[in-house]
């Protein structure tokens, strides 16, 4: 589970989460609520397919995660898992389109 990883980090800038195994993760609940100055989000090796549980993933009730944060992701699958959870994102991009 991540569920609360990270909420209230308020002063986190930037979290690379790229080499983290995330394949049996069921409940990501308010993994980044309060990372209200996160800039940059890596997770691009992401495995969201056993995923059940995302509530206030990104934040609740003003401790969102800024809507345009960069977010990247592995492919266009997980852009749309991400979008989903929460649709005002505008900055999600996939390894493809950063080159990398």
């Amino acid at each position: 589970t991540l569920n609360s990883a990270f909420q209230s980090c308020s002063s986190l800038k930037e979290l690379d989460l790229s080499g983290w195994v995330t394949s049996n993760v069921t409940n990501t609940a308010a993994t980044f609520a309060g990372c209200t100055s996160l800039q940059k989000l890596d997770i691009r090796n992401f495995d969201f397919s056993k995923v059940t549980t995302t509530m206030n993933m990104f934040g609740r009730d003003g401790t969102y995660v800024p809507a345009d944060c960069e977010i990247i992701v592995k492919d266009d699958t997980a852009r749309n898992w991400v979008l989903n959870v929460r649709n005002d994102f505008t900055n999600v991009k996939t390894v493809a389109e950063l080159g990398a």
